[in-house]
Formats: structure tokens, sequence, C-alpha cells
């Protein structure tokens, strides 16, 4: 995860808070081996739902 951009140190840094969703981004396509890009999530159905837990 810190090689994808997560930083899990204590120093703070003025790109951490705002590097958190390209962090994502590249963790997802290190783990699944897609390549996310612009028109993938222009062009791609998401398909979402809930349940209860009780």
């Amino acid at each position: 995860m810190h090689h994808c951009g997560f930083q899990f140190w204590n120093e703070t840094s003025d790109t951490a808070e705002h590097l958190a969703a390209e962090a994502a981004f590249a963790l997802a396509e290190h783990l699944t081996g897609v390549r996310i890009t612009p028109e993938l999530l222009q062009n791609t159905p998401f398909i979402c739902g809930s349940a209860d837990i009780r």
C-alpha cells in the first residue's frame, strides 16, 4: 500500500491528504491488474445494493 501512495508514518505531509484518492485507484489497479481510466469510470455500469445488519 505504501508503494501505491498511502502514507502510514506519523509525520504529516502537505500532499498526504490530497493523494488519498489517487492512492486508492493505484491500489485498485495493482490488485486487479485493470487500468483505471476516466473512460472506464464513465462508461462502466455500476450496481449498488444495501443489506440490513441485525
